[in-house]
This record gives C-alpha cells, sequence and structure tokens, in this order.
C-alpha cells in the first residue's frame, strides 16, 4: 500500500485531504507544522486524525520558519517591496521542510489541501502544475515556486473539488470541523497590521521622510515606507486637484513617489529570480495570461528574456504592479514559470 504525508493544518481542507487519500487507498499519516505557536491547530489535527484512525505527529519547524518566511517578510517591506509570505512558505516549509520529512521517514507522496492539481505531461514527460477547478479558490499562483522536480511526488486531493463539496464530504465523515471557518490573513499577522508587526522587530522603514511628485518635487511627509504600498490611495493626508496613488518607494533616499491615477498604469514590467515549471513552453514568441497579484484577473502577455530575468510587455494596460509581489504565467491553465517583480 502506498503511503502518504498529509499536511494537516487543523482546518477544513487539510482534514478533507486526509480523508479523501485514504479513501485512495493511500496508508496515511498526517503531520502538523508547528510553525507559529500554533499548538491549538495541532491538538484540532489530532482530533481529526483519531477520528479518521489514522497516525498524526507534529514537527517543530518555528525557527527556520521565523529565519526564511518572518524575517524575509519584514526585510523585503523595508526595502520598500510588498511581498508575498505565502509563496515563501510554501518554497521553503510547506515542501522544503516538510517535503524532507516525506523523504526522511520514506512516504511516496506528499499531499497538502491546496486547491490546485498536478498530472502528467505525457507528450513532454514531465508533471505539469495546473489551476483548482473551484476558480475563487485556486492557489496555483501561491505554488510557482515549489521546485519543478518535487511535483512527481506531490497530490493535491482538492484540486478537483469546490470548498462545499469539500466541506460536505466532512460533514457525510462525521468529521466536526467541516463547519470550521477558514482564516483570510497571513498567519503570523492576524490582525492584519503589517505595520504594527513590522514595528515590533525593528526600527528600519519606519522614519518618516519626502512624498513627492513625479516631477520630484515636495508634496508631503510620509510616515514610514512600511505604512504604504505601491496602489495605495487612502491615507496619503495630501491635498491635490484629484486623487494622488502610490507609484514608487526607494528605501535608499527614504521617499515615496505620488502620482494621479492615469499615471498608476503601466504595460511593462521586469521579473527576476524565476522558478521555470515548463521548461519547454516558457520560450520566446509564446502568448502568456499573467497573474500580478493573488486575488486579480489575468492579461494577456509576452516576455522579453533577459541576462537576469523577463522583461514582460502586456497587450492591455494595467496598474503598476508592486515591486516584492509575483508574476505567474500560465498557458490556459497550466503554470509555466513566475518570479518576483522588481
Amino acid at each position: 500500500m502506498p503511503r502518504a504525508l498529509v499536511a494537516m493544518s487543523g482546518g477544513v481542507d487539510s482534514a478533507a485531504s486526509a480523508l479523501l487519500m485514504q479513501q485512495m487507498g493511500y496508508d496515511v499519516c498526517g503531520v502538523t507544522l508547528i510553525l507559529n505557536s500554533n499548538y491549538d491547530d495541532a491538538e484540532g489535527a489530532k482530533a481529526t486524525a483519531q477520528k479518521l484512525g489514522i497516525d498524526h505527529y507534529s514537527l517543530e519547524a518555528e525557527d527556520v520558519f521565523s529565519s526564511l518566511v518572518i524575517d524575509s517578510f519584514v526585510s523585503e517591506y523595508c526595502e520598500g517591496r510588498t511581498p508575498n509570505p505565502c509563496i515563501l512558505c510554501n518554497k521553503h516549509i510547506k515542501f522544503g521542510v516538510l517535503y524532507q520529512e516525506m523523504v526522511i521517514k520514506n512516504f511516496d507522496v506528499l499531499a497538502t489541501g491546496h486547491y490546485a492539481t498536478v498530472d502528467w505531461d505525457d507528450e513532454r514527460y514531465e508533471p505539469r502544475l495546473r489551476k483548482g477547478a473551484d476558480i475563487n479558490k485556486d492557489q496555483s499562483y501561491v505554488l510557482y515556486s515549489v521546485a519543478r522536480d518535487k511535483l512527481k511526488n506531490v497530490v493535491f486531493p482538492l484540486g478537483d473539488k469546490t470548498k462545499d463539496q469539500v466541506r460536505a464530504i466532512l460533514k457525510d465523515a462525521g468529521i466536526d470541523c467541516c463547519t470550521k471557518a477558514e482564516s483570510q490573513d497571513i498567519c503570523f499577522v492576524p490582525d492584519g497590521d503589517y505595520a504594527g508587526f513590522i514595528k515590533q522587530k525593528t526600527d528600519a522603514g519606519t522614519c518618516c521622510g519626502n512624498f513627492c511628485n513625479t516631477q520630484g518635487e515636495i508634496v508631503g511627509k510620509h510616515n514610514g515606507l512600511i505604512n504604504y504600498t505601491v496602489g495605495q490611495r487612502r491615507g496619503l493626508g495630501v491635498p491635490a486637484q484629484e486623487s494622488y496613488y502610490v507609484l514608487k518607494k526607494d528605501a535608499q533616499s527614504n521617499t515615496i513617489t505620488l502620482g494621479f491615477k492615469n499615471e498608476l498604469m503601466t504595460d511593462t514590467f521586469c521579473v527576476r529570480d524565476i522558478n521555470v515549471l515548463c521548461p519547454s513552453l516558457f520560450v520566446s514568441g509564446n502568448k502568456y495570461s499573467v497573474r500580478t497579484r493573488y486575488h486579480q484577473n489575468e492579461t494577456e502577455c509576452s516576455v522579453v528574456f533577459e541576462d537576469n530575468g523577463v522583461k514582460v510587455i502586456t497587450d492591455t494596460q494595467i496598474r503598476i504592479p508592486a515591486p516584492g509581489q509575483s508574476a505567474v504565467f500560465y498557458l490556459d491553465d497550466v503554470v509555466v514559470a513566475g518570479g518576483i517583480i522588481y
């Protein structure tokens, strides 16, 4: 019987993943990563595992989570960028630490509760990461950074399900967590106050500085780079003939460039630190759809390959993407590649 290590967070999706892997004939063991003193979550996952009749244990990973995810999040914000910590967590923790745990303990696959799918491309003889069937829950965007050679040992059992179907599956099995609410926030900033969290860690990025317009003229004072993000309109406190938006943040000069709505649009931006999942498809001349934030519609584009990444040229203008966010490239529903916007 094949063996599956299932990441269990104590929530609905991971519980359903364990149940579905069991129904698919796997010998299932659940594991809960201790990342941010989430011991209550571990107890909930343990109770679900007992209900399913599977083994379960907790794995301490707070130190690596703090150094590779939280510290990176803080430093990126202080440098004027807007990082997505879920992408780092997937790369280094769920499909780093946990994947290594799967290998060490001789499991055949690692399963998680992500809404995405992995299948096999017979023509190119390689695994493909694809969007989940529930477009409102699709998490392929935050999975682009997973190393392509790991995909062959990864299973996303919820990929062809909707959230309602997942809850129904648990309810039918008598699993109590089927009604548990979803968490919408970053796990280590549950109140959503990123600036307040960063201030607890460092003074960097908190000093007041100048707001400048696109001509370089000072038009006001800001309260620290970490309090603003590209595209922001509210809370600037700078009077003008029309609303200002944040166009750019410069950590070296501690200045923030403001502009009007018509200056917020672009059809070019650059991406680096690219993880290519389908090398045969990520080539010059192809057209892609690109997503520059997690919950955002995709835009048709082409790419120009450069020494340190790619320049993206969109068919229509989009809002200036925030440096530090990720751009993910799709062909139909297949994730071809992704990287960091700068």
